[in-house]
């Protein structure tokens, strides 16, 4: 199915029920070093300067992200899409509306291009206007029981070195 056509919108998650729609995708999306506990993620409705936000193709849920707010540029922290809407563009179509409903430069985190997977995803941030950052970055503990872990970061910024 190709959801060219369809309306992409985002719904600010503020309520504890919101948030167990997005569970499943988000241990399925992300291995366990690499995400926050549920509780955790909760919690995030009430941080300033963060929005967690739902995807939207119309009436339907179709992802979720969340976003931290800065100054000069939006960090997104978890972005993904529920897995049978993957390969039609609505990734494409989120990234280029956090950029025009933030109005800022995108910056985000992903695993080192070491596999067909991680090299796909960043090749997907490629072809959506990013560039990947040549300096170390470890994204930093989730928890007391999980590790740094080492990542790479993006952004739409250009220039940067």
């Amino acid at each position: 199915m190709n959801d060219k056509g369809d309306k992409i919108s985002f719904r600010k998650m503020k309520m504890e029920q919101e948030f167990e729609s997005i569970r499943e995708l988000c241990c399925s999306a992300f291995p366990p070093e690499e995400r926050r506990e549920f509780q955790q993620l909760v919690q995030l409705k009430d941080a300033g300067g963060c929005d967690v936000l739902r995807i939207m193709n119309g009436d339907e849920p179709v992802g979720f992200c969340i976003v931290w707010i800065f100054d000069e540029f939006l960090f997104t922290e978890h972005f993904a899409i529920e897995p049978d809407r993957r390969g039609q563009g609505t990734g494409s179509r989120v990234l280029a509306l956090l950029r025009k409903t933030y109005r800022r430069p995108l910056m985000l985190e992903v695993e080192p291009p070491c596999d067909e997977i991680t090299s796909r995803r960043v090749n997907f941030y490629f072809r959506n206007g990013f560039y990947l950052l040549d300096r170390p970055y470890c994204q930093p503990s989730y928890g007391e029981t999980k590790p740094e872990i080492e990542l790479r970061l993006m952004t739409t910024l250009a220039g940067l070195p």
